[in-house]
């Protein structure tokens, strides 16, 4: 019974966890050592003790009512291993301490104050100036708020999002790479963001805080944080990022940014409304052109140098302004403006260029306007614009299978898939937690096939081999009982493993 039950403890020298494996080879050797005493010691000192000191008295039998039928055995082995075939640790690893602990007393005060202490940190190594990598940390932020569970995510995108409203951007994500990069040279350095970026801007970490919760829901909320990363984070660690001049990638643009506002809006987007440029001209737009128009002729800011009377300015309406251009602009106004030909002919031509390309620069503003008017949203025009905006981004993420088509894309723009080196990895108390618990079940059971494994070898050389039956009944019978009463698998339950099978031979 030493001999195997130093064995079992021995056994637990496969484990991979440092503790484990010393807690096996300490057990063992006391094992070993009360089981040279019992050989040796103890004999030695009966030995020479006087002679009358300890009187003899013979064994009494122990009456037994009967045996219990081989049948009922077998039916409570059988239990036993259906009870315990569930068991595993606890990933919380704050339960190992008791209620009143100094661990568990705090960790209580930053739950009732604080709203919990269970952090997740998502780690994203990428350089931080590229526009679409600051897309991806502000998706995975955004789908892991939504989480039931999580009370709080900061990343680096949001003083990114709020200094670049500041420089004349839009409160999101940077129109541009370059633009991307500039704000981050006022971030870099900043004593605040020594918890979100790297000094060199190759690296952030997206911290997420948990809400209070058991370790079971832990790791169910771990496992759909990890479903938000496979969405947005490149499998294979690289970001490709394409033109929206080609028609397929801003196939891919247009669709995500639907997406998006359907969940920022909490309503059905129709992708018809926004292919199509928004409907009619909105009213800001309309306001804007007839600006433009009347002050053709200003005497600071005008093109023509002749007084043109309103009723020739007003005959030019806004709608067609904003539809024609080119030769049709230029005759649209020879024919709406007499005063101005007959004064100045010839200023016709660069009149019509100069207010095309002011009505179409400003066009591009008022996008945004049109689409919520198109989308009955003007309320909340001014929350949605950063979204509705990336509807003109001109760069994109695309899968890794994309292929670009041959050739130029608008403005002979060479095409090309640039690749980004990005590294999304996540990591925190639970997952450490889930990673270890999982570790301490499969190599629990590891040790105990080894033991008993190791165990049937000593009875082999002992010529007791039958021993094995009530060794392991017996260890099955623990099992049952440590999961009945509702222990995780620890240090307890492997020591009382590795006991049961010293104990049942």
């Amino acid at each position: 019974s030493g001999a195997t039950t130093a064995v079992a403890f021995y056994a637990l020298v496969v484990m991979p966890q440092v503790p484990m494996q010393r807690f096996g080879i300490v057990a063992g050797s006391s094992m070993l050592l009360l089981l040279v005493m019992a050989l040796l010691v103890l004999p030695a000192l009966l030995a020479v003790l006087p002679e009358n000191l300890l009187k003899h008295q013979p064994e009494r039998p122990m009456p037994m009512p009967g045996r219990l039928p081989w049948w009922v055995l077998v039916g409570i082995a059988a239990l036993s291993l259906f009870l315990a075939r569930n068991m595993k640790a606890d990933p919380d690893t704050a339960n190992v301490f008791d209620e009143d602990s100094e661990v568990r007393v705090a960790n209580r005060f930053f739950e009732d104050n604080f709203g919990g202490s269970t952090y997740l940190q998502v780690t994203v190594e990428a350089p931080l100036g590229e526009a679409e990598v600051q897309r991806m940390i502000r998706n995975i932020a955004e789908d892991v708020r939504a989480l039931d569970g999580v009370v709080d995510v900061r990343s680096v995108f949001d003083p990114v999002e709020v200094l670049n409203a500041a420089l004349g951007g839009r409160r999101g994500v940077p129109e541009t790479s370059p633009r991307a990069a500039r704000v981050l040279t006022y971030l870099i350095g900043h004593p605040a963001m020594a918890q979100l970026m790297t000094e060199e801007a190759d690296g952030a970490l997206i911290h997420i805080k948990l809400a209070p919760m058991s370790g079971e829901k832990q790791v169910e909320v771990t496992a759909e944080i990890r479903e938000v990363l496979a969405r947005y984070a490149p499998a294979d660690d690289v970001l490709r990022v394409a033109p929206t001049s080609v028609p397929a990638v801003a196939e891919l643009r247009d669709k995500a940014t639907v997406e998006r506002l359907g969940r920022l809006t909490g309503e059905a987007i129709d992708p018809a409304v926004l292919a199509g440029g928004g409907g009619k001209p909105p009213k800001a737009l309309i306001a804007k052109v007839i600006e433009l128009r009347d002050n053709l002729d200003d005497e600071e800011e005008g093109i023509f140098a002749v007084d043109i009377p309103d009723a020739e300015m007003q005959a030019m309406t806004p709608e067609k302004l904003l539809e024609l251009r080119g030769d049709k602009l230029e005759a649209y106004m020879r024919e709406k403006l007499p005063t101005a030909v007959a004064g100045d002919a010839e200023g016709i031509a660069p009149a019509a260029e100069h207010l095309g390309a002011w009505i179409d620069e400003e066009k591009d503003k008022y996008k945004v306007e049109g689409w919520c008017e198109a989308l009955k949203l003007e309320s909340r025009c001014d929350e949605l614009r950063p979204a509705l905006s990336e509807l003109q981004d001109e760069s994109w993420t695309v899968p890794a299978d994309f292929v670009l088509p041959g050739g130029q894309g608008n403005a002979g723009e060479k095409l090309e898939v640039r690749e980004i080196a990005t590294k999304v990895r996540l990591t925190g108390q639970p997952v450490i937690g889930q990673a270890f618990a999982e570790s301490v079940t499969r190599s629990l059971w590891v040790s105990t096939g080894v033991s008993i494994v190791a165990l049937s070898l000593v009875l082999l050389l002992a010529r007791s081999l039958f021993a094995l039956i009530p060794a392991l009944w017996t260890l099955a019978f623990s099992a049952g009982i440590i999961a009945l009463l509702g222990h995780p698998i620890s240090v307890g339950t492997s020591m009382i493993t590795c006991i049961a099978l010293g104990a049942g031979v």
